[in-house]
């Protein structure tokens, strides 16, 4: 389990639903106010002198009102035994911390090492065609002896193939 508490996780995915604000920006207001939870509540004096920030964000963060929403797709995770992994999170992956533009959060369902050796990334297109179909189960076939943890989006098409 985090060490980042429901509260600070569920902030955090708040501030992923501000328009206009990224991973890295999220990152930076982070720093400068000590928590995602502390951004909303700072003043709009402090919010616009941290850098890169400017009135039209400043603005969008102090009238952000979703947070049913995010605490809504918190629960949701709990009821459906997904793990939110905060970016500060010791379990958050080394290798994505090294990334100047991770995502702030994970989402992670299963018991795997999110730091395993060997790690591939399925990404592709929803409406396989049979070649790909083909090439999918080729490949699956000749790594399953080196026992990968296999990433998804989880989307249909080739994530599940």
């Amino acid at each position: 389990m985090s060490f980042i508490e429901e509260d600070e996780l569920i902030a955090t995915i708040a501030l992923q639903m501000v328009s206009g604000i990224g991973p890295v920006m999220s990152k930076n207001l982070i720093a400068y106010c000590g928590s995602a939870k502390t951004v909303f509540s700072e003043s709009k004096k402090h919010l616009k002198s941290i850098q890169g920030v400017g009135s039209a964000l400043v603005d969008k963060i102090l009238a952000f009102k979703s947070f049913d929403q995010a605490h809504a797709e918190f629960q949701l995770c709990a009821k459906n035994n997904i793990e939110v992994i905060h970016y500060l999170s010791p379990d958050f992956p080394l290798r994505l911390k090294e990334i100047y533009d991770s995502p702030l959060v994970l989402f992670k369902k299963g018991n795997f090492n999110l730091n395993n050796k060997r790690i591939l990334a399925i990404v592709g297109t929803r409406r396989m065609s049979d070649y790909g179909k083909k090439t999918t189960d080729k490949l699956i076939e000749q790594i399953r002896d080196y026992q990968p943890l296999i990433i998804s989006g989880l989307a249909y098409g080739v994530d599940t193939q």
